[in-house]
This record gives C-alpha cells, structure tokens and sequence, in this order.
C-alpha cells in the first residue's frame, strides 16, 4: 500500500469520513475464540471471518494510517449484520506477525466445514520479490509484509487458503499488486476474490479520510452505508460492494489503481446471515369436554 493519496476528496466523501473513526478494540483469538463452534438452528454461527490490518510497521517501512480502520470498520459493519464478535478473529499491528497471521488463518480453517461462509481480508504492505522459498516457479513473487518485517509468498498464503473449506469464502486483499495473490489454493469454486489494484498496479491509501481507498469505497460506503445496495433488497453482496466501488477508486487515484474481482461463485455472495427460523412447537392437545347425561330435564353431573 502507497499512502498519502494526494487529491482534495469531494465533500460528500468527507461527510462519510467518521465512519472510519469507529474506535472498537481489536480482538484475538483466545478462549472465546477458541470455544467457538457452529450450532444448528443459529445461522449466523456458520460465519467466520479473519480480518489484518497494517498501519504499524517495525524498522525504517513507512507506517500506515488506514489499514486499522478498514478492520475496524468491516468488524463493526460484521456485527452490525449480526455476525458473532467470538467469530471474527481480528490481527492489528503488533499481533499482526507472521506467526500470528499464519495462526489466524489456520483457525478459520480448524472451524469451517462446506456449510461455513468465512472472509478473509488483508489490509498493508506488500514486497514484491524473487525466490524458489515457496516453489511455485514464478518469475516474481509477491508478498505480504508482517509487522517485524518478514514475508508470507504468495505460494504459502495459497496452500494456506486451501486448507479453508467453506460454501462460500471472501478473499479480499487490499494492498500494492494485490492482483498477484492467485496462487494455487486461492481461486477455487465458491469463493470471490477481490484485489484492490492487478499485479502491475500500486494500491493507494488516503490519511485525509484514514483508510485504504478501495476498502474506503467497498467497505465504507458499500456495504457500511449501504450505498452499494443496487437491487434493493437492503442487503449489500460482495458483488454489489466491487462494483460500486471499482470507478470510483480509478477516479480518486487518476487511473492509478483498477480493481480486480475473480468471481467462482453461484450468484451473488451476501454476508448477512439468514434469520433463525421460528420455532414449531406442537400445538397443544385440547382437552375433551366434559359429557353429561340429562333424563326428563334431569341432568346429572358431568362426567371427567
């Protein structure tokens, strides 16, 4: 991710920027997290979501400003659909280490099943570079960059990813060349894969309104202010949130970033989870009404 976008936002963009001060905690995986399980009849327990968000970088790599606030702006809108707080796994700054992303992702996939939706998002820096270290023989690599300052290649996020079995699975990457993250084991049936900017592209971050410009558009105003809502059905898809979102951000950065969207998904992939259904108890049996046995006008009493 490139910061310090420079271009005057239009006022209608500022007056949506105090959705990005949204001030809740991260959280991490701990007990809660761990004892969290799906349970039939409760729909919203079969969605999982894993959310990295950068600003804070060790040594001499420029900090961030909105990596932080794209997490905390998808957990809310999550939570605001109902989506349990004990089912999103959030990795922000210092926990936001190579072991600690790597052990983020390896609990998605310890708690998905292919009846599972589940998101991944990713929001920083990346390093483009040239190794064998993850043996997949491409000419050049792309990287996330963690916190400390390691890598995780390309190749080894996609064999993590493939290890994440869900009937539905966001993938969204929000950083530099975010198109170069197509590994093997990312692009499979059922998921929709959003990158903020192809391999060839620089993705670009605006500290005016603190976050990144495609989570901005996508996440922000999408899905959190419903703006993508392009059908009406007051609900805002993955789908939904790409295209809406897609010119504005060639616009914003003057034709510097184009978003990507790989799509192997059956129809839209809306992330509200469906209502429980009403509970049909048996009615009760009435009971039978008492007979009685009348002679010549004479009624005895009535027989239980």
């Amino acid at each position: 991710m490139v910061r310090g976008l420079r271009r005057t936002w239009l006022a209608a963009s500022l007056a949506l920027a105090s959705l990005a001060l949204l001030t809740a905690a991260p959280t991490h995986a701990g007990s809660a997290h761990d004892r969290a399980r799906q349970i039939d009849g409760q729909p919203n327990s079969f969605y999982w979501a894993v959310l990295v968000g950068i600003d804070d970088y060790q040594g001499n790599t420029p900090d961030l400003t909105g990596s932080v606030n794209d997490v905390r702006v998808m957990r809310d809108h999550l939570l605001s659909l109902g989506w349990r707080n004990d089912h999103i796994y959030v990795v922000t700054d210092k926990a936001a280490t190579r072991d600690g992303i790597l052990r983020a992702i390896r609990w998605l996939a310890s708690k998905t099943n292919n009846r599972s939706a589940a998101i991944f998002h990713f929001s920083g820096h990346e390093w483009p570079m040239r190794t064998t270290a993850d043996g997949d023989d491409e000419a050049r690599d792309v990287a996330i960059r963690t916190h400390e300052n390691k890598f995780i290649i390309d190749g080894d996020l996609g064999r993590e990813m493939d290890r994440v079995v869900a009937h539905r699975f966001w993938i969204d990457m929000s950083l530099c060349r975010a198109g170069g993250f197509t590994d093997r084991g990312m692009i499979k049936p059922g998921r929709v894969l959003t990158f903020s900017s192809p391999e060839s592209q620089l993705s670009y971050e605006d500290p005016s309104v603190r976050h990144s410009v495609f989570s901005y558009y996508a996440i922000a105003q999408g899905m959190r202010s419903g703006h993508a809502d392009k059908n009406g059905d007051g609900q805002v898809s993955v789908e939904e949130a790409f295209w809406y979102s897609r010119m504005p951000v060639i616009n914003r950065t003057d034709g510097r970033q184009h978003p990507e969207i790989i799509d192997k998904l059956a129809g839209d992939f809306s992330i509200t989870p469906p209502a429980p259904k009403a509970s049909q108890e048996p009615r009760p049996t009435p009971s039978p009404t008492p007979s009685r046995t009348c002679v010549a006008g004479i009624c005895l009493p009535a027989k239980v």
